[in-house]
């Protein structure tokens, strides 16, 4: 078993995998025995011994001071093979003693002969009897059940009712659910006698499910799981004395060695004012087989820590954002730059970016001529596949999905239709079941022909589409349409809000009121259908639709966090687009 305490944080952290029974907690620290009970859990550690991690005080030619983070890993960057270097210079394979886990009796319960993962049906019991035994009251899982149509784990909580796994009966009590993450509260039952009278004991935990990182790769952007693990991390139940923090991934080591990494580097870096990566992944590798598992896990790994460690552009909260945003406007000394100007360029850092293969369906010689613009194209990992039939019409469309901060793929942003793509926009429309589109371009942009709406009582015919127009009501800032959408005997009602705040040659609005207010618009017809798809366009399909994605985004999480993420909410758009937010 691994249990280290983080320095100032009033719990160690368990890796998924045990090596033995776990004793009663001694101090906040955990002591693992083989005896008395003979449990097996595939836990990296070494039998009867307390982990305790500290900041290491001593620097050697590995020490990072903070200050020199972000020009340390944009140097890295133009010299990778420095990376290689380093990460081949760390510890691999078994260091410790393995006895315990090659009984025959223990076998079984390992997922690799020289690893172990998240629970497997065999060790279902033990995990929750794990769970209480050190009252752990937080579990981090960062993987999901299926990945590229493979097993990866075994499910251990139950959707709705309860599931008794030995004698603790578990039930799931509350699911909250994010674009990147999703928050599940657990509630844990179990008899114990007291004076031989029967009695139920009843805890809470909470399971923090990250679902946006691939196996044995990284996720698209690092602040994602830099703000997933604050979630975790600010997380905990008012007067509850909690045991350690549970994580495990799928084969237990790559994204858990990075997760564990990132926590303990960040408090520190936070501490001591440097941090040492290097040393930080070989102590690590001391107590769990190659942790961070691969190269490009071990570079984001320093770009995980750049954003939470040196980032500017990090979240602050609602209450000190006035004054932070006045001083966006000073002038940094340094570079004679205004700050604003400068966490632009920051932000511009550090975006990943996509493999050419991303878009090879968009450069298809067939879809070339529905691509407004050719270096605006859809990553087709995130592009709508449309099915609905049409004769002589395939399944591309230059179009992605966008998260909103609770909702995966809430939006489809796209492209101000051509004339030869009007079909596929209102296939997607009735596929997707869109009831509200949003359109930030003008009319004086768009050919006559490229219009794919009704302007009068006279149905547009679009085959095999019929549209109808039922109401249109003008405002200051924008039109409203309703439509009644017509395929093969179905009937349905879409909404059109055209926007005319924004003229053609303004990069912005002049004023952000009437962006708000058409905000407000679209999530009240959004309340009345349920939240289907919200379709965004433009002209490029990527700078207005872009801007109006993430403030809406924006909006909801200030709503739910209180604090205000731009870059983190940029950086996510921009993963699946990346002409969004083109300049200051």
């Amino acid at each position: 078993m691994l249990s280290f305490q983080v320095q100032e944080v009033n719990f160690p952290v368990t890796l998924m995998n045990f090596s033995g029974v776990i004793d009663e907690p001694m101090e906040r620290k955990y002591h693992v025995s083989r005896e008395p009970d003979n449990i097996y859990k595939n836990i990296g550690g070494i039998s009867g011994d307390y982990y305790t991690y500290q900041p290491q005080n001593t620097k050697d030619k590995h020490t990072i001071h903070l200050e020199d983070l972000s020009s340390f890993l944009l140097s890295r960057k133009f010299e990778p093979q420095m990376f290689e270097e380093e990460y081949n210079n760390l510890p691999q394979g078994l260091l410790k003693s393995h006895f315990t886990a090659l009984l025959p009796e223990n076998r079984k319960k390992n997922r690799y002969k020289n690893m172990y993962a998240c629970p497997t049906k065999d060790i279902l019991n033990d995990f929750w009897r794990m769970i209480w035994q050190t009252n752990s009251r937080k579990i981090v899982m960062l993987t999901n059940l299926i990945e590229e149509e493979k097993h990866k784990c075994e499910k251990y909580w139950p959707d709705e009712g309860s599931t008794k796994f030995g004698f603790i009966t578990v039930r799931l009590v509350n699911i909250e659910r994010f674009s990147d993450f999703t928050i599940r509260t657990i509630e844990l039952k179990k008899e114990r006698f007291v004076k031989e009278k029967e009695k139920l004991e009843t805890r809470l935990v909470q399971q923090f499910h990250f679902t946006a990182w691939p196996d044995k790769g990284v996720p698209r952007y690092a602040s994602s799981l830099v703000h997933f693990r604050q979630k975790v991390r600010n997380a905990g139940m008012r007067g509850t004395t909690e045991g350690p923090m549970v994580v495990h991934c799928s084969a237990g080591i790559g994204r858990t060695g990075t997760f564990l990494a990132l926590d303990y580097l960040v408090d520190e870096g936070k501490e001591l004012s440097y941090i040492n990566i290097f040393r930080g992944v070989e102590t690590l590798r001391q107590q769990r087989v190659n942790l961070v598992q691969t190269m490009d896990q071990y570079m984001f790994l320093h770009e995980a820590l750049v954003e939470a460690l040196s980032c500017t552009t990090s979240a602050m909260s609602t209450s000190s954002f006035r004054v932070e945003y006045k001083k966006l406007f000073e002038i940094d000394t340094k570079s004679w730059k205004r700050r604003l100007d400068l966490q632009y360029e920051e932000l511009t850092l550090y975006v990943a970016e996509a493999k050419d293969d991303v878009y090879e369906n968009a450069k298809n010689m067939e879809n070339r001529k529905k691509n407004r613009y050719s270096n605006i194209l859809p990553d087709q990992n995130h592009s709508p596949f449309l099915n609905v039939d049409a004769e002589g019409f395939e399944t591309y469309i230059n179009a992605v999905f966008l998260p909103a901060y609770k909702e995966n793929d809430i939006f489809i942003i796209t492209q101000t239709p051509l004339e030869n793509t009007k079909v596929d926009f209102w296939r997607m429309l009735y596929q997707f079941e869109v009831y509200t589109v949003v359109m930030l371009n003008t009319l004086k942009e768009m050919k006559d022909e490229e219009r794919y709406w009704p302007e009068n009582e006279q149905s547009l015919q679009i085959p095999p589409f019929s549209v109808s127009l039922e109401t249109k009501s003008v405002d200051e800032i924008y039109v409203n349409y309703t439509f009644l959408l017509q395929y093969h005997g179905d009937h349905r009602k879409v909404r059109l809000s055209r926007a005319t705040y924004w003229a053609d040659t303004e990069p912005v609005p002049k004023s952000p009121t009437a962006m708000l207010k058409q905000i407000q618009l679209i999530q009240r017809w959004q309340q009345e259908k349920g939240n289907k798809p919200v379709v965004v366009h433009c002209m490029n399909g990527a700078e207005r639709s872009g801007l109006f994605c993430v403030v809406a985004s924006l909006l909801e999480r200030t709503k739910i966090e209180q604090d205000v993420a731009v870059e983190q909410i940029i950086k996510q758009m921009r993963s699946r687009r990346p002409q969004i937010i083109p300049n200051v």
